[in-house]
């Protein structure tokens, strides 16, 4: 048997030579995908290193706007379209909507719990507050797993 590949050729039907030239194709796109990506993936980085450095400083003198306005100059980076999405969700909320989901998640359990109603029951709190209420609050069973803990009506 001779492994010459024009002999090989040669001996092919026309289905087999037909498979051999979908897979050459196949092999020459998916090597021009990978590059093409790659290349993508380059510019990607490199926008986003930029943004970040200019996100970092507008954030640091509390100037969301102008990080947001700083993304748009970055459309290849990933980074930029998520950090400016994320800015412009923050910067819709209220103050007064702020003040209260914050001050509500982080008293809520210890109003509960000094009401008496969490006695006995599951609860959970961010977890930096977790030991505070076990501590002032022995009779919850407080939980660390997860962010929120439902038990019966509570």
């Amino acid at each position: 048997m001779d492994l010459n590949p024009l002999v090989l050729w040669s001996q092919m039907t026309i289905l087999n030579k037909g498979v051999i030239v979908i897979l050459i194709c196949l092999s020459v796109w998916s090597l021009y995908v990978c590059v093409e990506r790659l290349i993508v993936f380059r510019k990607a980085r490199k926008q986003s290193l930029l943004f970040a450095r200019q996100a970092t400083e507008h954030l640091k003198n509390d100037r969301p706007q102008a990080a947001i306005d700083a993304a748009m100059k970055y459309p290849q980076s990933h980074l930029a379209r998520v950090v400016s999405a994320g800015l412009q969700s923050f910067l819709e909320i209220s103050e007064e909507e702020f003040k209260f989901h914050f001050d509500w998640n982080t008293t809520s359990a210890f109003l509960l719990a000094q009401a008496g109603l969490l006695d006995g029951r599951r609860a959970s709190k961010h977890w930096r507050l977790l030991d505070t209420l076990q501590s002032r609050f022995p009779k919850v069973k407080v939980e660390r797993g997860p962010i929120d803990v439902q038990d019966g009506t509570v």
